[in-house]
């Protein structure tokens, strides 16, 4: 009888660990298809809203990150390049980093040249994440090195850097 009440609450357990796992990815899913489509359609309010919280805070603000976005979008249109698809490629592993919790989401952004070619670019998005996986802000990781990051996610966890070496 103890044997059985010993498994039956491990399998429990077991069971509510993996369904609380499958919920944080699920809403992982979420929030980095509304991020996605953010991008797609130039949204900055949305992808300000969406912007991990220290970048906001440390990088100067509201403002600063709305025209760091606009230099980006001023950017690729400059080098005659539309936006065309975003996809994203699965997430890493979700791991605790101090308070948070954290992801790296690799995606890919194709683009249209005014000659019709293509061109990619790949990489991936910290996404973070302060209330156990229910929402999730962003980072691009383009900007950052695993190093750099550090300064605006101090809770940065190194183990996720065997991620951003794979593009290369």
């Amino acid at each position: 009888m103890i044997r059985s009440t010993l498994l039956f609450f491990f399998l429990s357990m077991f069971t509510s660990l993996w369904a609380q796992s499958e919920t944080m990815y699920t809403k992982l899913d979420s929030c980095m298809l509304v991020y996605r489509d953010a991008v797609l359609s130039e949204d900055i309010d949305q992808l300000i809203a969406l912007t991990h919280p220290n970048i906001i805070k440390l990088a100067g603000g509201q403002e600063f990150v709305h025209n760091s976005f606009l230099e980006d979008t001023k950017m690729y249109h400059e080098m005659q390049l539309r936006l065309d698809k975003m996809q994203t490629k699965g997430e890493s592993k979700i791991i605790k980093s101090g308070e948070e919790l954290h992801a790296l989401v690799p995606y890919v952004k194709e683009f249209i040249t005014v000659d019709g070619s293509n061109y990619k670019e790949e990489n991936f998005y910290l996404a973070a994440s302060v209330d156990m996986g229910m929402t999730w802000t962003f980072v691009d990781m383009k900007k950052y090195d695993s190093e750099s990051i550090r300064v605006f996610v101090p809770e940065y966890n190194g183990r996720l850097d065997i991620f951003l070496n794979l593009n290369n």
